[in-house]
């Protein structure tokens, strides 16, 4: 199943919307506050979480985090977009209970259940997308900082098995651990640590 939490008025085709209200297009009404949510156990392949988390003021970030994980099939993928921190439209809407910054969802509390693929960051939320990489990494740091920066799209995978993406430069496997490995024979100069 592909899950659209949080629809609003923007139901996506091919996906199972849900929201609080019920808006045309809104397959099922849920209040994402109530845990656990009606969805059952890695049930979905895809989970999209776009503009919500941030809404879910009666529980607490690491809660929707154990929920997403839950309902994700091991090797789904979850988008989840949210405002930055620093940006005034992050604490300027009253219906804002959480903060986020450039590494809410690729810090400790996610890395159990998920590994982060990919983040992106948007100076506009209908602006185009950049990714968080190495050589741009830095400034983007301080155009959050600023408050120039207004949303945050992470990209996670749910740990449990083979992980194809494109922001991966070899194939690798999770281990059950949360360990990445190299999958043998992938690159010529593997290290004792890609053998484990």
């Amino acid at each position: 199943m592909k899950l659209n939490l949080g629809s609003y008025i923007y139901p996506m085709k091919g996906y199972w919307n849900v929201d609080v209200a019920k808006w045309d297009g809104v397959d099922q009404q849920v209040d994402l506050n109530s845990l656990p949510w009606p969805f059952r156990d890695n049930s979905c392949e895809v989970v999209r979480a776009v503009d919500i988390i941030e809404h879910l003021g009666k529980i607490t970030k690491v809660e929707a985090v154990h929920e997403l994980a839950r309902i994700t099939k091991p090797g789904g993928r979850v988008v989840v977009r949210v405002p930055c921190l620093f940006h005034p439209t992050s604490f300027q809407s009253l219906q804002h209970a959480h903060g986020f910054y450039l590494d809410s969802f690729a810090s400790d509390y996610t890395n159990k259940e998920f590994l982060c693929v990919e983040r992106r960051i948007s100076f506009h939320y209908r602006g185009p997308e950049f990714r968080f990489i190495f050589p741009v990494r830095l400034l983007y740091r301080i155009a959050a900082r600023l408050g120039l920066v207004e949303t945050i799209v992470f990209e996670l995978v749910k740990k449990g098995r083979l992980v194809k993406h494109k922001s991966l430069i070899y194939p690798q496997t999770l281990t059950k651990d949360g360990k990445m490995r190299r999958k043998e024979g992938t690159h010529k100069r593997t290290t004792e640590k890609a053998r484990q």
